[in-house]
């Protein structure tokens, strides 16, 4: 709510909402693993998007939160 004020521009919203993840992460010793899952085929961009997007601080990517969410795109997509 706070390192969000002021920096989502309305034409940029979804570029700005990841710079500022990507700080974040970098903050936290994570950016290696951030950038990995942004890259990574199973990050959906518009639904992931929406998560992320009004509160970026409350964003937790770990290790076993990532393979539950793989795991129920997965089971959604057959």
């Amino acid at each position: 709510m706070n390192r969000s004020v002021g920096r989502l521009r309305t034409s940029h919203v979804y570029s700005d909402t990841l710079k500022i993840l990507q700080e974040m992460a970098t903050e936290d010793g994570v950016r290696e693993q951030f950038d990995r899952t942004i890259d990574s085929q199973g990050y959906i961009p518009g639904s992931c998007f929406y998560m992320f997007i009004g509160a970026p601080e409350k964003v937790i990517i770990n290790e076993p939160i990532q393979e539950q969410f793989r795991a129920k795109i997965s089971k959604e997509l057959s």
